[in-house]
């Protein structure tokens, strides 16, 4: 918990087109609140130890308001692109704030815009999905005056936390704790090469870079993991993991990965703080293959997903782990695939006899980066696949990231195309030739996996591992 921290922000900025009931939109706010127990959490240190307190649901909110419809249009488009930075990065005090913070900001009588901040100690990027499903179910019943579609809550966050304690006394977190001493023995904090030196205090200052994958690669890339009895995720890492092992010379290396950590049922409608990190260490030596650097990459991260509920700050402190302010001992890189729930990013809430509210995703500019860089990926509407990179600005610069994404998007084609390939004989852009792009994969067609909900959902939360 430090004061000032803004990394740990998580930002959902929404435009709503259309007539807006502002009245059932503050009403709808103020009834997640009150469903949610975790939304009214604050933290506070008693004897060196955080403990929660819950705040009694409120019966009066007011919607907090800013109105810009008088400026000219430049200067309220100035207006925004200060505003919506701000907002993003104001620090929360977590002792006394409440840790979501809501504005609305109205641009036009039928165009605002709706900013949402919460504090990452009490969200997540499924929970985030969470709140905007919600939000539109509970506004579209306030608008056609009935009362709430949505069940009450089983549990809230404090029993989950509560169940937690207990389980970490059993014998099943002694196994799982068995599990990455075993698996994380002797392992290093991976370093990619850094246009910088590493300052010796985080700024967390980031940017992030954006990419795609066409419809023709995606669908080579599922036939290929199903016939290897492997996940697309699997097989992109494997592919993430080959073009750092070949830009640097390791073989032994530890990637982040979140994960959702819901296997509760009672958790699925939560929303709070449920995500958990994983580290997914994959030995490259031997000069595999890339099918067989999928089927190690394969067996890792199913060993990390049966064993996924011990907390990794936990994990840290009974590994005694190195910690460093504002880094994450062990993982400097993060590789995601982005698959939570949510309503989709355009949305129409209102009775279908009145003139319909649009709601669509705002785009946040990405200014903070919690790890060196992480790459979040997820399925679009179209059938490829949306990328981002967010990357420390501290340490590279924006040439040196859109070249990594380069040698992955190529090295991912070439593999595909050439899986019997050992793994460093698959060419890397400089080392292929310019006049030829990367071959097209071709493999056996057969039946596609389940396409999960796409990155987009839940507008930009890439850069707080988010994504959603």
């Amino acid at each position: 918990m430090n004061p000032g921290d803004t990394s740990q922000n998580i930002p959902l900025f929404l435009q709503l087109d259309g007539e807006l009931d502002q009245e059932a939109l503050s009403w709808s706010v103020q009834e997640i609140m009150r469903r949610h127990e975790s939304l009214r959490t604050t933290f506070q240190t008693i004897d060196g130890e955080a403990v929660q307190r819950i705040a009694p649901a409120v019966t009066d909110f007011a919607l907090p308001c800013l109105d810009f419809s008088a400026m000219e249009a430049e200067q309220q488009q100035q207006a925004v692109r200060e505003l919506l930075p701000r907002e993003a990065g104001r620090a929360f005090n977590i002792a006394q704030d409440c840790l979501l913070r809501i504005l609305l900001v109205r641009l036009q009588p039928q165009q605002h815009l709706f900013l949402v901040v919460m504090h990452h100690i009490i969200t997540d990027g499924w929970s985030i999905g969470i709140f905007s499903a919600e939000l539109q179910a509970l506004y579209q019943a306030r608008v056609q005056q009935q009362p709430s579609p949505l069940p009450e809550l089983a549990i809230q966050y404090a029993d989950f936390a509560a169940w937690q304690r207990q389980w970490l006394q059993s014998d099943a977190a002694s196994e799982q704790l068995a599990y990455w001493k075993q698996r994380l023995q002797g392992a290093q904090s991976f370093e990619y090469p850094a246009d910088h030196p590493r300052p010796e205090v985080n700024s967390h200052r980031g940017s992030n870079y954006t990419f795609t994958l066409s419809e023709q690669t995606t669908r080579t890339l599922k036939t290929f993991s199903q016939q290897e009895s492997a996940t697309i995720f699997m097989t992109l890492l494997t592919a993430f993991k080959c073009v750092l092992a070949r830009k640097t010379g390791s073989e032994d290396i530890v990637v982040g990965t979140d994960i959702a950590n819901r296997t509760r049922q009672e958790t699925e409608a939560l929303i709070g703080f449920f995500i958990n990190l994983l580290a997914l260490r994959t030995d490259l030596s031997g000069k595999p293959t890339f099918r067989q650097a999928v089927a190690r990459v394969r067996e890792n991260v199913l060993g990390a997903y049966s064993n996924q509920e011990l907390p990794y700050d936990v994990l840290v402190d009974r590994l005694h782990l190195k910690r460093s302010y504002g880094r994450t001992p062990l993982i400097n890189l993060l590789f995601v695939l982005q698959n939570v729930p949510g309503g989709s990013a355009s949305a129409s809430a209102g009775n279908e006899q009145e003139q319909s509210l649009s709601i669509s995703p705002v785009a946040n500019e990405v200014t903070s980066s919690k790890f060196d860089f992480a790459v979040f990926m997820a399925e679009t509407a179209e059938g490829g696949m949306a990328g981002s990179i967010t990357y420390s600005t501290d340490l590279f610069d924006a040439v040196s990231m859109q070249q990594l994404v380069t040698a992955f998007e190529h090295y991912l084609q070439a593999a595909l195309a050439q899986p019997d390939l050992q793994i460093h004989e698959i060419p890397l852009p400089a080392e292929a030739k310019q006049s030829q792009p990367a071959p097209e994969p071709q493999v056996e067609a057969s039946k596609q996996e389940r396409r999960p909900a796409s990155l987009r959902k839940l507008g930009n939360i890439k850069g707080n591992r988010t994504k959603l």
